[in-house]
């Protein structure tokens, strides 16, 4: 099997987002790496899906790669200024709704990407608990968020390695001659 850019770019980044996110289910000291990885990922995660789009020529694949890079790029600059968790949560769903709708295009060629949509319910309990108002009065208060924390971890988890898996075995036929 010949390796594509698409398929080391696509591998790496979203390998990356699967450590990210099991930071997420068992916290560790690495979760200040977060903070580099996030943005490594994200660069890794665009280019696989611009060479997947010089390779296929098709406009989605284009479309996910700009929305990644200009969404995230928002989201970062968005969240130095200090801005409402709403705001960071609903620029994560349109990317990340765009970026589905490129797993749904890959889907044909490789079945696994199906459980890389796993991010949607992620994100669902995350605008959840994130958004209501948290009264958390003892340290009992906590336990509930901290499992609801993890159970986003591990839905981002599923659909990180899906997609890892995904642009790793990914075989698609060049529009390009």
């Amino acid at each position: 099997m010949i390796m594509r850019l698409y398929n080391v770019f696509g591998f790496v980044g979203y390998l990356i987002s699967f450590v990210i996110a099991v930071n997420y289910i068992f916290p560790s000291p690495l979760l200040a790496l977060i903070i580099i990885l996030f943005p490594l990922s994200v660069v890794f995660r665009c280019l696989a899906w611009l060479f997947l789009y010089l390779h296929k020529r098709f406009l989605l694949h284009l479309f996910v790669a700009i929305t990644l890079a200009v969404a995230t790029t928002t989201e970062m600059i968005v969240m130095m200024t200090g801005t409402t968790i709403s705001t960071i949560l609903t620029i994560w769903i349109a990317y990340s709704v765009i970026e589905l709708m490129g797993f749904i295009s890959l889907y044909r060629y490789q079945p696994i990407f199906v459980w890389a949509a796993l991010i949607i319910p992620a994100i669902v309990v995350s605008y959840a608990i994130f958004t209501i108002q948290l009264s958390i009065t003892t340290i009992e208060d906590i336990y509930p968020i901290i499992r609801y924390i993890q159970t986003i971890g591990f839905l981002m988890a599923l659909s990180a390695i899906s997609a890892a898996v995904g642009f790793l075995t990914l075989k698609v036929m060049s529009r390009v001659s």
